[in-house]
């Protein structure tokens, strides 16, 4: 004999009533739980801002502000470009894997080669390789810094900038292919160069310069120092005019 499903059996009056109860009940504790979702998530996420915003205030006490004036005086040790005499000297902590910083490259470049600020600055450019976010600034600050043994700094220099899309992106081993092209076409002796790259001077010689920068409280680059003092060109909005600025003052206090 066949039987009918349960299931499928109508259902009583009071059964009807009791489902509907059960349906109002369920949609009650779904509303409720939907709310203490909405004010769990709105709670975390208020929790997940206030961490960040600590966390940034943080790191903001931590940075060191740049203290106004050059800790390490210019001496022997520097790669220095113009007279030696001039009145006025431009001290410049650069990564040669920095975009802003090759994008100045050509303008102090260009203002170094008017008058009068070709024949009253002294420019010197020191290292501050940014390791944390230019994986290859630290090789390249190596590299040009190699090249001065040879008497070729400021010729590597301007390659490494004028080449930087070249090798900013690539792995250790193919940059210093690109560098070792550089001190080719340069006339380097290249296995010297390639033996001083990685030797223990050339390490301690720009860690020299990242010491005297952070001791000077930079802490992006390119920063500049006109005659020791720190020239904050950055904050202005015509950050080349500011920069012009700080160098024809800079003249003008020191006929």
């Amino acid at each position: 004999m066949h039987q009918l499903d349960p299931a499928l059996e109508p259902m009583t009056r009071k059964e009807r009533r009791e489902l509907r109860r059960l349906e109002r009940r369920g949609e009650g504790t779904a509303r409720k739980q939907g709310k203490l979702f909405k004010r769990a998530l709105v709670w975390g996420i208020a929790a997940l801002v206030l961490v960040a915003i600590g966390w940034l205030a943080w790191r903001a006490a931590q940075r060191p502000s740049v203290s106004g004036t050059l800790s390490v005086p210019v001496g022997e040790q520097d790669n220095v470009r113009g007279p030696s005499d001039a009145p006025v000297t431009l001290v410049e902590y650069s990564d040669f894997q920095c975009p802003a910083c090759a994008t100045f490259h050509p303008i102090i470049t260009q203002i170094l080669s008017e008058a009068p600020f070709a024949q009253n600055i002294r420019f010197v450019y020191r290292h501050f390789p940014l390791t944390n976010i230019h994986r290859n600034a630290l090789l390249a600050a190596r590299a040009a810094q190699a090249a001065a043994l040879q008497g070729k700094f400021w010729e590597m220099h301007d390659a490494i900038f004028e080449a930087q899309e070249t090798w900013s992106a690539k792995s250790d081993a193919d940059a210093r292919t690109v560098f070792a092209s550089i001190a080719t076409g340069l006339g380097l002796a290249v296995a010297q160069w390639e033996s001083d790259v990685d030797s223990e001077a050339i390490a301690a010689r720009v860690d020299a310069d990242i010491a005297s920068a952070q001791s000077s409280g930079v802490t992006g680059t390119p920063s500049f120092f006109v005659n020791g003092v720190f020239a904050d060109v950055f904050s202005s909005n015509d950050v080349v005019g500011a920069f012009r600025e700080a160098l024809t003052n800079a003249i003008n206090a020191n006929p």
